[in-house]
């Protein structure tokens, strides 16, 4: 959501992080050639839209141009000329040259495989309480276990009941659902309407998303969700009928009413740092945020002045 309540560096922030995204996906998988290892492929993307959405493919253009995005605005017959699979009610789409996706799945055990490389510890606790005293900040599990830190990087998703940290009042859960289709055939690009998106993986699986259920954080699947999921897929790509639903799952987003991340210092302490509620762009921001939040616990300047841009007090009036 780059328009209407949108954070106004929202934009420059998303495409900023994109920007990041290869030397990140470099460093972690080391030569362009492994990249696949995590899914990462380089894919243009395109929005399309019937005469109802003229005015929203509009307003959508001038914010991503705004920020800085390569886009395009392509006639419905330029834009099959792209993706053959579009269908003939679409008649105009932008156009994001130069996308990219990767999978979360696969993302995720590399991230982990790095970690274990690089020495880094990972222990599973749930923690009840945070104080900081003095440099030093404490953690108490639920189970009443302490752990000592110079630092601590608040970074978790939904948190449910679990607010240890005062800004997470400012945290609401979005639900999403998704299918994962299969019928033997490739998009050619990431294929978006409004309400829908269509992620080739390249092998034959789409990933068709995602519902968004503001104030929802239940986990359970919904028959009915997936099938108008899968209706909005058919009316986006009619080819897609025919596909196979041969997985269906769903998560809760951390999102907030700008629907930009939550940076900085928490109230908590000088030493208690905030890197929460990405909405629904928690992949595309992590390399970009994990530099951003670096740099404050090492004390560097905010460059970028994300710091001061996204902090929690933004929403205090």
């Amino acid at each position: 959501a780059l328009t209407g309540a949108a954070h106004p560096g929202l934009g420059a922030l998303l495409h900023q992080a994109a920007r990041r995204w290869p030397a990140f996906a470099a460093e972690l998988c080391d030569h362009p050639a492994n990249w696949r290892a995590i899914g990462y492929r380089a894919i243009d993307t395109l929005l399309a839209g019937g005469a109802a959405d003229a005015s929203y493919l509009a307003a959508l253009a001038t914010a991503a141009a705004e920020a800085g995005a390569p886009v395009e605005t392509l006639s419905g017959d330029a834009a099959r000329r792209l993706e053959p699979m579009l269908a003939g009610s679409a008649i105009e789409a932008l156009h994001f040259p130069g996308d990219a996706l990767v999978e979360p799945s696969l993302l995720i055990g590399a991230l982990r495989d790095a970690l274990s490389k690089g020495g880094v510890e990972i222990e599973n606790a749930c923690i009840a309480a945070i104080a900081q005293a003095d440099d030093a900040v404490r953690l108490e599990t639920v189970a009443g276990e302490t752990l000592d830190a110079g630092a601590v990087v608040l970074a978790a998703g939904w948190p449910g009941g679990v607010k240890i940290a005062p800004e997470w009042a400012h945290i609401v859960p979005i639900k999403g659902q998704i299918a994962t289709l299969s019928g033997g055939r490739d998009l050619e690009t990431i294929l978006r309407a409004p309400g829908i998106y269509l992620a080739p993986r390249g092998d034959g699986r789409v990933e068709c998303g995602a519902t968004s259920e503001r104030g929802v954080d239940t986990l359970n699947v919904e028959p009915a969700a997936i099938r108008t999921l899968r209706a909005r897929a058919g009316a986006l790509a009619p080819a897609l009928a025919d596909f196979w639903t041969i997985a269906s799952r769903s998560g809760v987003r951390p999102s907030t009413p700008d629907y930009a991340p939550i940076l900085g210092t928490s109230v908590l302490g000088s030493r208690v740092f905030l890197a929460a509620a990405p909405h629904r762009n928690g992949i595309l921001l992590a390399p970009l945020i994990a530099d951003i939040v670096a740099d404050a616990v090492l004390g560097e300047t905010d460059a970028g002045g994300w710091l001061r841009a996204l902090a929690a007090t933004r929403f205090q009036g």
